[in-house]
């Protein structure tokens, strides 16, 4: 028997859809989410659709069973060459809900808002390839709200005190705009912050080298 597996996105949404949970909460020391995870990715590349219970039932088979890890983990090998890096990866687990978010969430954003091809997407689309066009597709929407917010601003403008309102961003502030305000504000506040340690610390100058001079010399 000749088994194929592939982990693409089709695959994790299936794991999503029959565990429940997102699958950056996958534990990849339980055999239970890897039987499922197996049977995922061996499912979306067989020709004819099979049942879980069905498949279970070949996994008393240790040929067939070595087959199916041998071909995902080629095939894991393949996409791991283009994963992001480990810090990239650390950052984005730190952000919060991001634990909560399902790959099948990501993957209908980028069909429905992204107007990406479905079949591409499910398929074709390599799971490492997500952040890049989450990452475009968050650029375009920022990119569209903030252009009719301008021109929602060059309407009002006429019919608003420009003393109190001087730009769009007073109209409305996105939460991109807020949380870069709030990352300048926190850098600022750091620089001071280091800027006063080295002051007092004398680095930035040396009391003693002053020249200090009476009060006397001053009224001369």
């Amino acid at each position: 028997m000749k088994i194929k597996t592939r982990l693409t996105v089709e695959a994790i949404v299936r794991w999503e859809q029959m565990t429940g949970r997102s699958f950056l909460r996958i534990d990849f020391s339980d055999e239970g989410d890897m039987r499922k995870l197996l049977y995922c990715a061996t499912v979306v590349c067989a020709d004819t659709p099979f049942a879980y219970a069905e498949f279970e039932q070949t996994l008393e088979n240790k040929k067939i069973v070595a087959a199916a890890l041998r071909s995902l983990s080629l095939y894991n090998d393949f996409t791991a060459q283009f994963a992001q890096t480990e810090a990239a990866e650390a950052d984005r687990s730190e952000t919060p809900g991001a634990q909560e978010t399902t790959i099948g969430t990501v993957a209908a954003r980028l069909i429905v808002t992204g107007g990406m091809d479905a079949r591409y997407v499910m398929h074709e689309m390599l799971v490492q390839d997500i952040p890049l066009f989450i990452e475009a597709l968050n650029e375009r929407i920022r990119h569209e709200e903030e252009s009719r917010r301008l021109w929602t601003f060059h309407t009002m403008r006429p019919h608003i005190d420009g003393r109190k309102i001087k730009n769009p961003q007073q109209i409305h502030l996105f939460p991109w705009e807020a949380e870069e305000a709030e990352r300048k504000a926190r850098e600022e506040m750091e620089r001071n912050e280091a800027e006063f340690r080295r002051f007092m610390s004398g680095e930035l100058m040396d009391i003693n080298s002053i020249q200090w001079r009476k009060k006397s010399d001053y009224e001369q």
